[in-house]
Protein backbone atom coordinates (compact mmCIF):
# COMPACT_ATOMS: atom_id res chain seq x y z
CA UNK A 1 0.00 0.00 0.00
CA UNK A 2 1.48 3.17 -0.81
CA UNK A 3 2.57 5.43 1.79
CA UNK A 4 -0.30 8.18 0.79
CA UNK A 5 -2.94 6.16 1.27
CA UNK A 6 -2.14 4.74 4.70
CA UNK A 7 -1.93 8.80 5.93
CA UNK A 8 -5.24 8.77 4.24
CA UNK A 9 -7.25 6.34 6.48
CA UNK A 10 -5.09 7.34 9.66
CA UNK A 11 -6.39 11.00 9.19
CA UNK A 12 -10.60 9.58 8.27
CA UNK A 13 -9.99 7.45 11.40
CA UNK A 14 -9.29 10.70 13.98
CA UNK A 15 -11.69 12.00 12.28
CA UNK A 16 -14.10 9.99 13.14
CA UNK A 17 -13.18 9.40 16.36
CA UNK A 18 -13.40 13.24 16.82
CA UNK A 19 -16.80 12.88 15.51
CA UNK A 20 -17.98 10.61 17.58
CA UNK A 21 -16.46 12.11 20.65
CA UNK A 22 -18.91 14.82 20.07
CA UNK A 23 -22.09 12.88 19.99
CA UNK A 24 -24.88 12.63 22.96
CA UNK A 25 -23.98 9.92 25.51
CA UNK A 26 -27.11 9.65 27.58
CA UNK A 27 -27.05 9.57 30.80
CA UNK A 28 -24.07 7.73 32.75
CA UNK A 29 -25.04 5.90 36.14
CA UNK A 30 -22.38 7.16 38.57
CA UNK A 31 -19.93 4.44 39.82
CA UNK A 32 -20.36 3.25 43.73
CA UNK A 33 -16.47 3.84 43.56
CA UNK A 34 -17.15 7.57 41.75
CA UNK A 35 -19.76 8.49 44.59
CA UNK A 36 -17.68 6.90 47.58
CA UNK A 37 -16.34 9.80 50.06
CA UNK A 38 -15.18 7.65 52.46
CA UNK A 39 -14.80 3.28 52.95
CA UNK A 40 -13.20 2.09 56.25
CA UNK A 41 -12.86 -1.78 56.12
CA UNK A 42 -10.67 -2.66 58.92
CA UNK A 43 -8.99 -5.03 57.74
CA UNK A 44 -6.37 -4.37 60.03
CA UNK A 45 -5.78 -0.87 59.73
CA UNK A 46 -7.68 2.31 59.41
CA UNK A 47 -7.39 3.35 55.71
CA UNK A 48 -9.95 4.36 53.63
CA UNK A 49 -10.13 2.31 50.69
CA UNK A 50 -12.39 4.78 48.19
CA UNK A 51 -9.55 6.41 46.80
CA UNK A 52 -9.72 10.11 48.62
CA UNK A 53 -7.05 8.33 51.39
CA UNK A 54 -9.18 9.94 54.09
CA UNK A 55 -7.03 7.83 55.92
CA UNK A 56 -8.05 7.56 59.95
CA UNK A 57 -6.29 7.13 63.40
CA UNK A 58 -7.19 5.80 66.24
CA UNK A 59 -6.09 8.85 69.04
CA UNK A 60 -7.48 6.75 72.01
CA UNK A 61 -7.69 3.85 73.43
CA UNK A 62 -6.65 1.19 71.48
CA UNK A 63 -8.29 -0.72 68.06
CA UNK A 64 -7.46 -4.55 67.39
CA UNK A 65 -9.04 -6.44 64.91
CA UNK A 66 -10.53 -9.65 64.19
CA UNK A 67 -13.20 -11.41 62.07
CA UNK A 68 -15.70 -9.22 60.62
CA UNK A 69 -18.84 -9.70 58.23
CA UNK A 70 -16.47 -8.79 55.63
CA UNK A 71 -12.96 -9.81 56.15
CA UNK A 72 -11.74 -7.99 58.94
CA UNK A 73 -13.54 -5.79 61.61
CA UNK A 74 -12.43 -3.63 64.28
CA UNK A 75 -13.24 -3.53 68.21
CA UNK A 76 -13.22 -0.60 70.10
CA UNK A 77 -12.84 -1.08 73.67
CA UNK A 78 -15.66 1.33 75.02
CA UNK A 79 -12.68 4.11 74.97
CA UNK A 80 -10.95 4.20 71.56
CA UNK A 81 -12.39 5.50 68.41
CA UNK A 82 -11.19 6.83 65.02
CA UNK A 83 -10.42 10.13 64.11
CA UNK A 84 -10.54 11.49 60.37
CA UNK A 85 -9.25 14.79 59.42
CA UNK A 86 -11.51 17.48 58.11
CA UNK A 87 -12.21 17.64 54.16
CA UNK A 88 -14.46 19.18 52.25
CA UNK A 89 -15.77 16.37 50.76
CA UNK A 90 -17.16 14.76 54.15
CA UNK A 91 -19.33 18.05 54.72
CA UNK A 92 -22.25 16.00 53.46
CA UNK A 93 -24.45 17.72 51.06
CA UNK A 94 -28.48 17.18 50.03
CA UNK A 95 -27.71 13.82 49.03
CA UNK A 96 -25.67 11.05 51.36
CA UNK A 97 -25.35 7.17 52.86
CA UNK A 98 -24.29 6.62 55.71
CA UNK A 99 -23.99 2.95 55.96
CA UNK A 100 -21.86 0.56 58.92
CA UNK A 101 -21.76 -2.85 60.00
CA UNK A 102 -21.83 -3.08 64.09
CA UNK A 103 -22.14 -5.63 66.69
CA UNK A 104 -22.89 -3.87 70.05
CA UNK A 105 -21.12 -5.90 73.31
CA UNK A 106 -23.85 -4.33 75.92
CA UNK A 107 -26.74 -2.65 75.95
CA UNK A 108 -26.90 1.22 76.70
CA UNK A 109 -29.19 3.59 78.19
CA UNK A 110 -27.42 6.42 76.88
CA UNK A 111 -26.06 7.93 73.57
CA UNK A 112 -23.96 5.26 71.65
CA UNK A 113 -22.33 6.92 68.89
CA UNK A 114 -21.12 5.35 65.64
CA UNK A 115 -20.39 8.46 63.02
CA UNK A 116 -20.34 12.05 64.09
CA UNK A 117 -18.74 15.05 62.27
CA UNK A 118 -17.58 17.65 64.41
CA UNK A 119 -19.18 21.25 65.45
CA UNK A 120 -16.79 24.43 64.83
CA UNK A 121 -17.24 27.52 66.43
CA UNK A 122 -19.33 28.86 63.66
CA UNK A 123 -21.80 25.83 64.54
CA UNK A 124 -22.69 24.90 67.65
CA UNK A 125 -24.29 21.37 67.00
CA UNK A 126 -22.79 18.75 64.99
CA UNK A 127 -24.20 18.66 61.59
CA UNK A 128 -24.43 14.83 61.39
CA UNK A 129 -24.27 12.20 63.63
CA UNK A 130 -25.69 8.39 63.06
CA UNK A 131 -25.98 6.91 66.33
CA UNK A 132 -27.72 4.86 68.84
CA UNK A 133 -30.00 6.31 71.70
CA UNK A 134 -31.97 5.10 74.61
CA UNK A 135 -31.67 1.60 74.76
CA UNK A 136 -31.09 0.13 71.49
CA UNK A 137 -32.93 2.49 69.04
CA UNK A 138 -30.34 3.59 66.71
CA UNK A 139 -30.99 7.17 64.61
CA UNK A 140 -29.60 9.99 62.31
CA UNK A 141 -29.25 13.55 63.67
CA UNK A 142 -28.86 16.56 60.81
CA UNK A 143 -28.59 19.87 61.41
CA UNK A 144 -27.99 23.51 59.86
CA UNK A 145 -28.50 26.31 62.04
CA UNK A 146 -30.11 28.48 59.25
CA UNK A 147 -33.40 30.51 59.78
CA UNK A 148 -36.34 28.03 59.40
CA UNK A 149 -34.38 25.40 58.20
CA UNK A 150 -35.88 21.65 57.81
CA UNK A 151 -33.00 20.35 59.80
CA UNK A 152 -32.54 22.33 62.35
CA UNK A 153 -31.74 19.57 65.20
CA UNK A 154 -33.54 17.21 62.91
CA UNK A 155 -33.99 13.44 64.27
CA UNK A 156 -34.98 10.42 63.30
CA UNK A 157 -35.03 7.08 65.41
CA UNK A 158 -36.10 3.50 64.59
CA UNK A 159 -37.07 0.06 66.19
CA UNK A 160 -34.74 -1.32 68.46
CA UNK A 161 -32.20 -3.48 67.44
CA UNK A 162 -30.46 -6.37 70.30
CA UNK A 163 -27.41 -6.32 71.49
CA UNK A 164 -24.74 -9.25 70.46
CA UNK A 165 -25.66 -9.70 67.00
CA UNK A 166 -24.22 -8.19 63.74
CA UNK A 167 -26.34 -6.08 62.02
CA UNK A 168 -26.04 -3.62 58.93
CA UNK A 169 -27.34 0.40 59.76
CA UNK A 170 -27.99 2.49 56.72
CA UNK A 171 -29.06 6.31 56.72
CA UNK A 172 -29.68 7.50 53.52
CA UNK A 173 -31.28 11.37 52.46
CA UNK A 174 -32.09 12.67 49.14
CA UNK A 175 -33.24 15.92 49.45
CA UNK A 176 -36.03 15.11 50.36
CA UNK A 177 -36.46 12.12 52.59
CA UNK A 178 -34.10 10.31 55.11
CA UNK A 179 -34.40 6.47 55.74
CA UNK A 180 -33.27 4.64 57.90
CA UNK A 181 -32.45 0.69 57.09
CA UNK A 182 -31.82 -1.95 59.44
CA UNK A 183 -30.27 -4.47 57.68
CA UNK A 184 -31.89 -4.69 54.52
CA UNK A 185 -35.73 -3.78 55.83
CA UNK A 186 -36.84 0.19 55.76
CA UNK A 187 -37.75 0.48 59.28
CA UNK A 188 -38.33 4.60 59.37
CA UNK A 189 -38.82 7.23 56.85
CA UNK A 190 -39.79 10.83 56.90
CA UNK A 191 -39.78 13.87 54.52
CA UNK A 192 -37.70 16.74 54.99
CA UNK A 193 -35.68 19.23 52.86
CA UNK A 194 -32.56 21.17 53.56
CA UNK A 195 -28.41 20.42 53.44
CA UNK A 196 -26.74 19.71 56.45
CA UNK A 197 -24.35 22.58 57.60
CA UNK A 198 -20.44 22.44 57.09
CA UNK A 199 -18.13 22.42 59.72
CA UNK A 200 -14.18 22.80 59.63
CA UNK A 201 -14.42 19.91 62.73
CA UNK A 202 -13.38 16.08 62.19
CA UNK A 203 -15.41 13.05 61.59
CA UNK A 204 -14.98 10.72 64.35
CA UNK A 205 -15.95 7.20 64.34
CA UNK A 206 -17.53 5.36 67.64
CA UNK A 207 -16.94 8.46 69.84
CA UNK A 208 -18.92 11.64 70.02
CA UNK A 209 -17.67 15.15 71.99
CA UNK A 210 -14.98 12.98 73.51
CA UNK A 211 -17.63 11.87 76.63
CA UNK A 212 -19.83 8.92 75.08
CA UNK A 213 -17.85 6.32 73.26
CA UNK A 214 -19.14 3.29 71.29
CA UNK A 215 -17.80 -0.42 72.48
CA UNK A 216 -18.34 -3.41 70.30
CA UNK A 217 -17.64 -4.23 66.90
CA UNK A 218 -17.34 -2.72 63.21
CA UNK A 219 -17.00 -3.33 60.10
CA UNK A 220 -16.57 -1.79 56.06
CA UNK A 221 -18.32 1.90 57.02
CA UNK A 222 -18.97 3.23 53.86
CA UNK A 223 -20.09 7.12 53.09
CA UNK A 224 -21.69 7.71 50.20
CA UNK A 225 -22.21 11.58 48.26
CA UNK A 226 -25.34 10.01 46.73
CA UNK A 227 -28.54 8.45 48.57
CA UNK A 228 -28.34 4.55 47.97
CA UNK A 229 -31.86 2.66 46.63
CA UNK A 230 -33.67 0.15 48.53
CA UNK A 231 -31.89 -2.60 45.83
CA UNK A 232 -28.75 -1.27 47.02
CA UNK A 233 -29.20 -1.21 50.40
CA UNK A 234 -30.57 -5.11 49.50
CA UNK A 235 -27.59 -5.88 47.26
CA UNK A 236 -25.15 -4.78 50.30
CA UNK A 237 -26.14 -6.58 52.75
CA UNK A 238 -26.86 -9.75 50.73
CA UNK A 239 -23.21 -9.53 50.20
CA UNK A 240 -22.36 -9.74 53.92
CA UNK A 241 -24.71 -12.75 54.18
CA UNK A 242 -22.77 -14.25 51.58
CA UNK A 243 -19.46 -13.51 53.00
CA UNK A 244 -19.81 -14.93 56.46
CA UNK A 245 -23.11 -16.31 56.70
CA UNK A 246 -22.36 -17.87 60.08
CA UNK A 247 -22.37 -13.99 61.26
CA UNK A 248 -26.17 -13.38 59.72
CA UNK A 249 -27.69 -16.35 58.96
CA UNK A 250 -28.47 -18.75 61.97
CA UNK A 251 -28.56 -22.49 61.33
CA UNK A 252 -30.78 -24.70 63.11
CA UNK A 253 -28.40 -26.09 65.68
CA UNK A 254 -27.97 -28.26 69.13
CA UNK A 255 -25.78 -25.73 70.48
CA UNK A 256 -25.27 -27.12 74.03
CA UNK A 257 -25.10 -30.61 75.30
CA UNK A 258 -24.24 -31.88 78.44
CA UNK A 259 -24.13 -35.65 78.74
CA UNK A 260 -22.74 -35.57 82.51
CA UNK A 261 -20.33 -38.64 81.68
CA UNK A 262 -17.70 -37.68 84.10
CA UNK A 263 -17.20 -33.77 83.18
CA UNK A 264 -19.08 -30.91 82.60
CA UNK A 265 -18.34 -30.58 79.01
CA UNK A 266 -20.70 -29.54 76.23
CA UNK A 267 -20.73 -32.69 73.23
CA UNK A 268 -21.24 -30.18 70.75
CA UNK A 269 -18.93 -28.33 68.31
CA UNK A 270 -19.61 -25.03 69.74
CA UNK A 271 -17.37 -25.90 73.09
CA UNK A 272 -20.02 -23.96 75.43
CA UNK A 273 -18.40 -25.91 78.42
CA UNK A 274 -19.29 -25.91 82.26
CA UNK A 275 -17.58 -25.33 85.16
CA UNK A 276 -18.06 -25.86 88.73
CA UNK A 277 -17.77 -22.63 90.63
CA UNK A 278 -15.25 -23.13 93.16
CA UNK A 279 -16.52 -22.91 96.79
CA UNK A 280 -20.17 -24.16 95.78
CA UNK A 281 -21.50 -27.39 97.11
CA UNK A 282 -20.92 -30.84 95.70
CA UNK A 283 -21.90 -32.27 92.63
CA UNK A 284 -21.32 -36.20 92.03
CA UNK A 285 -21.48 -38.14 89.12
CA UNK A 286 -24.21 -40.73 89.53
CA UNK A 287 -25.74 -43.53 87.40
CA UNK A 288 -28.79 -41.76 85.34
CA UNK A 289 -30.65 -42.02 82.16
CA UNK A 290 -28.00 -42.55 79.61
CA UNK A 291 -24.78 -43.10 81.25
CA UNK A 292 -23.96 -40.76 84.16
CA UNK A 293 -25.89 -37.74 85.49
CA UNK A 294 -24.92 -34.84 87.59
CA UNK A 295 -26.27 -34.97 91.15
CA UNK A 296 -26.53 -31.83 92.92
CA UNK A 297 -25.83 -30.92 96.27
CA UNK A 298 -27.69 -27.87 97.80
CA UNK A 299 -25.31 -24.83 97.11
CA UNK A 300 -23.75 -26.51 93.98
CA UNK A 301 -23.77 -24.77 90.14
CA UNK A 302 -21.98 -24.38 87.18
CA UNK A 303 -21.09 -21.90 84.75
CA UNK A 304 -20.95 -21.69 81.14
CA UNK A 305 -18.65 -18.91 79.63
CA UNK A 306 -21.16 -16.13 78.15
CA UNK A 307 -21.23 -16.93 74.24
CA UNK A 308 -23.52 -15.64 71.31
CA UNK A 309 -24.10 -19.19 70.30
CA UNK A 310 -26.52 -18.89 73.60
CA UNK A 311 -28.32 -16.20 72.75
CA UNK A 312 -31.81 -17.25 70.79
CA UNK A 313 -34.37 -14.79 69.33
CA UNK A 314 -35.31 -16.96 66.27
CA UNK A 315 -36.40 -19.81 68.27
CA UNK A 316 -35.67 -21.78 71.29
CA UNK A 317 -35.88 -25.52 72.95
CA UNK A 318 -34.60 -26.91 76.17
CA UNK A 319 -34.64 -30.75 76.90
CA UNK A 320 -33.90 -32.82 79.39
CA UNK A 321 -34.24 -35.66 82.60
CA UNK A 322 -34.41 -33.97 85.16
CA UNK A 323 -35.26 -36.07 89.44
CA UNK A 324 -35.90 -33.00 92.15
CA UNK A 325 -35.11 -34.41 95.90
CA UNK A 326 -37.47 -31.98 97.77
CA UNK A 327 -41.38 -30.89 97.61
CA UNK A 328 -42.71 -27.16 97.20
CA UNK A 329 -39.50 -25.23 96.46
CA UNK A 330 -38.30 -23.76 92.86
CA UNK A 331 -35.42 -25.37 91.73
CA UNK A 332 -33.38 -23.89 88.95
CA UNK A 333 -32.45 -25.71 86.17
CA UNK A 334 -30.53 -23.32 84.35
CA UNK A 335 -30.87 -18.86 83.78
CA UNK A 336 -29.36 -16.75 81.50
CA UNK A 337 -28.70 -13.35 83.01
CA UNK A 338 -27.92 -10.43 81.99
CA UNK A 339 -31.14 -9.76 79.70
CA UNK A 340 -30.68 -6.76 77.06
CA UNK A 341 -34.07 -5.32 77.66
CA UNK A 342 -34.71 -6.17 81.70
CA UNK A 343 -35.08 -3.62 84.27
CA UNK A 344 -32.51 -4.85 86.12
CA UNK A 345 -28.80 -7.01 85.42
CA UNK A 346 -30.53 -10.09 86.97
CA UNK A 347 -33.30 -10.25 84.61
CA UNK A 348 -32.67 -13.45 83.03
CA UNK A 349 -32.99 -13.47 79.08
CA UNK A 350 -34.52 -17.02 79.52
CA UNK A 351 -34.76 -19.82 82.47
CA UNK A 352 -36.11 -23.49 83.28
CA UNK A 353 -37.36 -24.38 86.99
CA UNK A 354 -38.04 -27.50 88.26
CA UNK A 355 -40.48 -28.43 91.20
CA UNK A 356 -41.82 -31.97 92.35
CA UNK A 357 -45.53 -30.75 90.42
CA UNK A 358 -44.65 -28.32 87.49
CA UNK A 359 -42.28 -26.58 85.73
CA UNK A 360 -41.69 -22.79 84.87
CA UNK A 361 -39.79 -21.20 81.63
CA UNK A 362 -39.23 -17.59 82.34
CA UNK A 363 -38.14 -15.23 79.64
CA UNK A 364 -37.48 -11.30 78.64
CA UNK A 365 -39.09 -10.11 75.55
CA UNK A 366 -37.16 -7.92 73.75
CA UNK A 367 -38.81 -4.66 75.34
CA UNK A 368 -37.73 -2.00 76.45
CA UNK A 369 -37.68 -2.20 80.41
CA UNK A 370 -39.56 -5.12 80.26
CA UNK A 371 -40.09 -7.21 83.50
CA UNK A 372 -39.32 -11.19 82.77
CA UNK A 373 -42.89 -13.16 81.67
CA UNK A 374 -43.34 -16.93 83.14
CA UNK A 375 -45.03 -19.85 81.78
CA UNK A 376 -46.04 -22.96 83.83
CA UNK A 377 -47.08 -26.50 83.67
CA UNK A 378 -48.57 -28.58 86.43
CA UNK A 379 -48.47 -32.10 87.08
CA UNK A 380 -51.22 -34.51 88.23
CA UNK A 381 -48.94 -35.53 90.93
CA UNK A 382 -45.51 -34.89 93.05
CA UNK A 383 -42.70 -36.16 90.94
CA UNK A 384 -39.99 -36.15 93.93
CA UNK A 385 -37.50 -38.82 93.74
CA UNK A 386 -38.76 -39.56 90.41
CA UNK A 387 -36.78 -38.74 86.69
CA UNK A 388 -38.67 -37.30 84.20
CA UNK A 389 -38.13 -35.82 80.49
CA UNK A 390 -39.11 -32.19 80.38
CA UNK A 391 -39.27 -30.20 76.85
CA UNK A 392 -40.18 -26.89 76.25
CA UNK A 393 -40.34 -25.01 72.87
CA UNK A 394 -40.39 -20.95 72.47
CA UNK A 395 -41.40 -20.05 68.43
CA UNK A 396 -42.27 -16.49 68.88
CA UNK A 397 -45.66 -16.67 69.36
CA UNK A 398 -46.12 -19.99 70.90
CA UNK A 399 -44.60 -22.00 74.01
CA UNK A 400 -44.83 -26.22 73.85
CA UNK A 401 -44.62 -28.30 76.96
CA UNK A 402 -43.76 -31.72 76.77
CA UNK A 403 -43.32 -34.86 79.48
CA UNK A 404 -41.69 -37.71 78.88
CA UNK A 405 -41.85 -36.99 74.90
CA UNK A 406 -45.66 -36.08 75.13
CA UNK A 407 -47.14 -32.67 73.95
CA UNK A 408 -48.85 -31.34 77.13
CA UNK A 409 -49.83 -27.92 77.04
CA UNK A 410 -49.32 -24.92 74.78
CA UNK A 411 -49.76 -21.46 74.97
CA UNK A 412 -50.16 -18.98 72.64
CA UNK A 413 -47.97 -15.38 73.16
CA UNK A 414 -47.76 -12.18 71.14
CA UNK A 415 -45.35 -12.60 68.69
CA UNK A 416 -41.81 -11.33 69.97
CA UNK A 417 -38.07 -12.23 70.21
CA UNK A 418 -36.14 -13.03 73.77
CA UNK A 419 -34.19 -10.30 74.75
CA UNK A 420 -30.10 -11.17 74.29
CA UNK A 421 -27.69 -11.52 77.33
CA UNK A 422 -24.51 -10.35 78.12
CA UNK A 423 -24.25 -12.51 81.42
CA UNK A 424 -23.20 -16.19 81.92
CA UNK A 425 -25.39 -18.85 81.70
CA UNK A 426 -25.75 -21.17 85.09
CA UNK A 427 -27.02 -24.40 85.52
CA UNK A 428 -28.06 -25.59 88.78
CA UNK A 429 -29.00 -21.97 90.32
CA UNK A 430 -30.00 -18.43 88.84
CA UNK A 431 -28.21 -16.76 92.40
CA UNK A 432 -31.10 -17.54 94.78
CA UNK A 433 -32.87 -20.91 93.94
CA UNK A 434 -30.97 -23.87 94.12
CA UNK A 435 -31.33 -27.67 92.33
CA UNK A 436 -31.45 -30.37 94.76
CA UNK A 437 -31.44 -33.51 92.57
CA UNK A 438 -29.74 -35.38 89.62
CA UNK A 439 -29.82 -33.81 85.96
CA UNK A 440 -29.07 -35.97 82.83
CA UNK A 441 -29.00 -34.91 79.15
CA UNK A 442 -29.23 -31.35 79.34
CA UNK A 443 -29.87 -30.04 75.73
CA UNK A 444 -30.58 -26.12 73.97
CA UNK A 445 -31.30 -25.66 70.40
CA UNK A 446 -31.45 -22.51 68.74
CA UNK A 447 -35.02 -23.43 67.18
CA UNK A 448 -38.25 -24.86 68.29
CA UNK A 449 -38.32 -28.65 68.62
CA UNK A 450 -41.28 -29.82 66.65
CA UNK A 451 -43.25 -32.92 68.52
CA UNK A 452 -41.46 -35.82 66.80
CA UNK A 453 -38.37 -34.91 67.74
CA UNK A 454 -38.99 -34.13 71.28
CA UNK A 455 -39.99 -37.32 71.47
CA UNK A 456 -37.55 -39.04 69.73
CA UNK A 457 -35.14 -37.11 72.46
CA UNK A 458 -37.17 -38.58 75.35
CA UNK A 459 -36.97 -41.71 73.94
CA UNK A 460 -33.13 -41.96 73.56
CA UNK A 461 -32.25 -43.70 77.24
CA UNK A 462 -29.98 -46.46 78.13
CA UNK A 463 -32.02 -50.09 78.37
CA UNK A 464 -31.84 -53.01 81.01
CA UNK A 465 -32.43 -56.39 80.61
CA UNK A 466 -31.81 -60.39 82.10
CA UNK A 467 -30.24 -62.72 80.37
CA UNK A 468 -31.68 -65.27 78.06
CA UNK A 469 -31.19 -67.93 80.20
CA UNK A 470 -32.61 -66.01 83.05
CA UNK A 471 -36.00 -65.69 80.86
CA UNK A 472 -36.11 -69.61 79.70
CA UNK A 473 -35.76 -70.32 83.13
CA UNK A 474 -38.43 -68.06 84.47
CA UNK A 475 -40.93 -69.58 81.63
CA UNK A 476 -40.50 -72.88 83.59
CA UNK A 477 -40.32 -71.86 87.32
CA UNK A 478 -42.18 -73.65 89.78
CA UNK A 479 -43.36 -73.38 93.20
CA UNK A 480 -40.58 -73.44 95.71
CA UNK A 481 -38.01 -72.48 92.79
CA UNK A 482 -35.05 -70.28 92.60
CA UNK A 483 -33.87 -68.38 90.06
CA UNK A 484 -30.84 -66.14 90.27
CA UNK A 485 -31.15 -62.79 88.09
CA UNK A 486 -28.75 -61.44 85.66
CA UNK A 487 -29.06 -57.90 84.95
CA UNK A 488 -27.54 -55.82 82.07
CA UNK A 489 -27.07 -52.52 81.21
CA UNK A 490 -27.13 -51.50 77.27
CA UNK A 491 -25.63 -48.12 76.76
CA UNK A 492 -27.15 -45.95 73.52
CA UNK A 493 -23.98 -44.01 73.32
CA UNK A 494 -21.72 -46.64 72.50
CA UNK A 495 -24.29 -49.46 71.67
CA UNK A 496 -22.24 -51.67 74.35
CA UNK A 497 -23.53 -53.72 76.92
CA UNK A 498 -22.35 -54.71 80.65
CA UNK A 499 -23.09 -56.94 83.33
CA UNK A 500 -24.42 -54.88 86.51
CA UNK A 501 -22.97 -56.12 89.52
CA UNK A 502 -23.79 -53.21 92.03
CA UNK A 503 -26.59 -50.30 92.16
CA UNK A 504 -29.24 -52.99 90.77
CA UNK A 505 -32.65 -53.04 92.22
CA UNK A 506 -35.35 -55.55 92.34
CA UNK A 507 -38.92 -55.22 93.15
CA UNK A 508 -42.31 -57.53 93.14
CA UNK A 509 -45.13 -56.38 92.78
CA UNK A 510 -46.79 -59.32 94.49
CA UNK A 511 -44.71 -60.97 97.09
CA UNK A 512 -47.07 -63.63 97.59
CA UNK A 513 -46.43 -65.11 94.09
CA UNK A 514 -42.97 -64.46 94.09
CA UNK A 515 -40.13 -62.67 95.99
CA UNK A 516 -36.62 -61.35 95.12
CA UNK A 517 -34.28 -60.93 97.00
CA UNK A 518 -31.69 -57.52 96.90
CA UNK A 519 -29.03 -59.45 95.04
CA UNK A 520 -31.72 -60.79 92.66
CA UNK A 521 -32.49 -63.99 93.85
CA UNK A 522 -36.44 -64.90 92.50
CA UNK A 523 -38.08 -67.41 95.03
CA UNK A 524 -41.26 -68.88 93.56
CA UNK A 525 -44.20 -68.95 96.16
CA UNK A 526 -47.66 -70.03 94.77
CA UNK A 527 -49.35 -69.90 91.06
CA UNK A 528 -49.67 -66.86 89.36
CA UNK A 529 -48.47 -63.82 87.95
CA UNK A 530 -46.61 -60.87 88.85
CA UNK A 531 -44.11 -58.12 87.89
CA UNK A 532 -40.59 -57.90 88.13
CA UNK A 533 -39.34 -54.33 87.89
CA UNK A 534 -35.12 -53.66 87.55
CA UNK A 535 -33.86 -50.33 88.08
CA UNK A 536 -31.03 -49.30 87.89
CA UNK A 537 -29.92 -45.33 88.01
CA UNK A 538 -33.02 -43.84 86.21
CA UNK A 539 -33.99 -46.12 84.53
CA UNK A 540 -36.49 -49.35 84.98
CA UNK A 541 -37.46 -52.86 83.02
CA UNK A 542 -40.43 -54.21 83.95
CA UNK A 543 -41.24 -58.43 83.40
CA UNK A 544 -44.03 -60.11 83.65
CA UNK A 545 -43.67 -63.47 85.82
CA UNK A 546 -46.01 -66.69 85.58
CA UNK A 547 -45.33 -69.10 87.93
CA UNK A 548 -46.81 -72.40 87.39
Amino acid sequence: MKRGKIFCYIYIALMCMAFLAFLPQGTKKASATGDMVLNMKFDGDLADSSGNAFNGECTSGKITYEEGVLGNCAVFDGRSYVEVQDTDALDLKDSFTISLWAYKEKMKDDYVPFVYKEEDQESWATPYSLYEHWKNSPGIYLHDGGAGSELDQFYLDSGAIDIRKWFLLTATYDGTEVRLYHNNLLTKRYSVTGVPGATTGNLYIGMLEGSLYFKGKMDDLRIYSRALSANEVDTRYNEGVESNPYFLAQTNALVAHYKFENDFKDATDFDNDAVKVTGAGTIKFVDAINGKGAKFAKGSYLEVEDDDSINFDEGFSVTGWVCVSKSDVAMTVLNRLGASAGETSNDPAYGFYAYDNLCQFQYTPFIDNYTPENSYNSFDSSLKNKWYHFGVTFSGDEIRWYKNGVLVNKEEIDEIKIAHASGNLMIGSDGEYFLEGTMDELKLYNYPLSDDEVKADANRKDSLSISRANLDMLKTLKEKGTVKLTASRKYIESGSSMVLSSGVTFKSSNSKIFKVSKDGVITAIKKGSAKLTITHGGISKTYTIKIK
